[in-house]
């Protein structure tokens, strides 16, 4: 037998909510998501409540809900934001330093709002890092193997000899 107790209470506390507010919940638009349930559980949860079910992977504002470590899979859709950024500009002819300007600042954008929510994977790092060297050493071909520095040497300070881009690996432990 199922205890309702905790969930009649929210659904209580949803209806106050609607006297006090006047805005009322969408059972149209609800889904609930239930994470270490039993299936039997679940099911009583779903004949009892009318929302519809749904299951993780599910994106909010451009980020993946997780009930787990980030793994390189849940890194795909970032890698395939930078992937897809990259490709739009690769046939624009643009100048070495409009590449360095669009990595320092849209792709460093995208890379920093996953990084404000995640701790990226070191394996999401390093092919974030190769898609970036191909871009800005050998443009249209996105060939890894032309670079003319070393990728390490890209992070360091313009003063010291380097590009000015800031670390990747640098931010992620911040």
């Amino acid at each position: 037998m199922v205890n309702h107790d905790p969930l009649r209470g929210y659904w209580r506390l949803f209806k106050e909510f609607a006297a006090i507010s006047g805005l009322h919940i969408s059972l149209e638009k609800s889904t609930l998501y239930l994470a270490s349930i039993s299936y039997s559980f679940r099911d009583a949860i779903l004949a009892t409540f009318p929302f519809g079910y749904g299951s993780l992977s599910v994106c909010y504002l451009g980020l993946p809900l997780l009930t787990k470590r980030m793994s390189l899979a849940d890194c795909l859709l970032l890698i395939e934001k930078i992937r897809s950024r990259i490709s739009s500009w690769k046939h624009h002819f643009l100048f070495y330093a409009g590449r360095l300007q669009l990595l320092s600042s849209v792709i460093s954008s995208l890379i920093n709002f996953w990084i404000s929510a995640f701790r990226l994977p070191s394996a999401c790092i390093k092919e974030i890092e190769k898609i970036c060297s191909a871009f800005l050493w050998s443009v249209p071909d996105l060939n890894t193997r032309k670079a003319k520095i070393t990728w390490s040497e890209v992070f360091r300070p313009k003063k010291k000899g380097g590009l000015g881009l800031k670390s990747i690996v640098e931010a992620n432990k911040v």
